[in-house]
């Protein structure tokens, strides 16, 4: 359900602890990533 939200939205990542169950979602374009790695991916966006 998470996925198809994600999809609809065009959602570049979905914030998870639980990274493994978010398995395949690369597929179609949706990188799952920890709510820490997602941070340091908005401070590495901001000073770009």
């Amino acid at each position: 359900m998470i996925l198809e939200l994600a999809l609809a939205a065009s959602c570049r990542y979905i914030v998870t602890h639980n990274v493994r169950h978010s398995a395949g979602c690369e597929k179609l374009g949706i990188e799952p990533v920890t709510p820490g790695e997602f941070v340091r991916l908005l401070k590495k966006d901001v000073k770009s």
